[in-house]
C-alpha cells in the first residue's frame, strides 16, 4: 500500500534504516492520520504513570551529579523552548 518493498519496510521497522519523507507520507496518507497522531506517545501511558517512572528514574541516579545535570538542562530547554 505505501509502495515499498517488504525488505525496505521492515528494515525502517528494525531501525536498521531510515523512513524517507516520500515514504513517510505515503504511510500518513495510507493510516490516515496525521503526524502528530503517529509520532504522539501520549495515549501510550498516563500523565501519572510518565510521571512515577520519571521520579523512579530520578531516585535511580540521584547521587550521580552529572546524570542530575543533564536531566536540568533537558528540563530548562524543553521549559524555555518547548521542545
Amino acid at each position: 500500500m505505501i509502495e515499498i518493498a517488504p525488505r525496505n519496510l521492515s528494515r525502517i521497522e528494525l531501525g536498521e534504516s531510515f523512513v524517507t519523507a516520500e515514504t513517510l507520507e505515503r504511510i500518513l496518507k495510507v493510516l490516515n492520520i496525521t503526524p502528530e497522531e503517529l509520532f504522539s506517545y501520549e495515549n501510550l501511558k498516563g500523565t501519572d504513570a510518565m510521571l512515577a517512572e520519571i521520579y523512579s528514574y530520578i531516585d535511580l541516579i540521584k547521587t550521580n551529579r552529572i546524570k542530575i545535570k543533564k536531566i536540568y538542562h533537558l528540563i530548562n530547554l524543553v521549559k524555555e523552548n518547548e521542545i
